[in-house]
């Protein structure tokens, strides 16, 4: 997996499955606005009176990000853009407390965990696997080597076992 150095530009991330893959910068991104807003909204960070049209905004922009063969955001400024564009200014609000490096550190670690656990997925189907064909070789005779010289008969089983 590949993580891309700069907040902006191409998106160079390898998506380790399905899942991974529908959720890109921009998916994150509108997660993290979304986040952003009921915080502020729930601190009394911003006016609550605000807070239904900034939102308004943000599902909009999420609409419009969401049209066949539109394309996918890398960078902050365009969905910024479409929130003014819906709703003005005020919409600058969103990002009260954070900065855009946080943001990038925020989205990638999110991806991040979403490429561990997909990792962890395989490596346990592995392992089940593993298991399988163990169970299926109690009584199939290996020799175990102790320094590269035969040592002793041992099953596959208790072999695969030891991974």
């Amino acid at each position: 997996m590949t993580l891309r150095v700069t907040p902006w530009g191409k998106d160079d991330f390898k998506a380790t499955s399905e899942e991974a893959d529908s959720k890109d910068w921009a998916y994150w991104q509108n997660r993290l606005n979304r986040a952003s807003l009921v915080m502020l909204a729930e601190e009394g960070i911003i006016d609550k009176n605000i807070v239904p049209r900034i939102a308004a905004a943000q599902k909009h922009a999420e609409d419009l990000q969401n049209l066949p063969g539109a394309p996918r955001l890398t960078d902050i400024m365009p969905l910024e853009k479409m929130l003014i564009e819906s709703c003005g200014e005020e919409a600058t609000l969103i990002h009260t407390g954070r900065s855009r490096q946080d943001m990038f550190t925020t989205l990638n670690e999110a991806r991040l965990r979403l490429a561990v656990l997909d990792f962890y997925e395989a490596l346990n189907k592995l392992r089940t696997r593993l298991l399988s064909i163990a169970r299926e070789n109690i009584e199939t005779y290996i020799p175990a080597y102790t320094n590269g010289v035969q040592a002793m008969p041992i099953t596959l089983a208790f072999y695969l076992w030891g991974f």
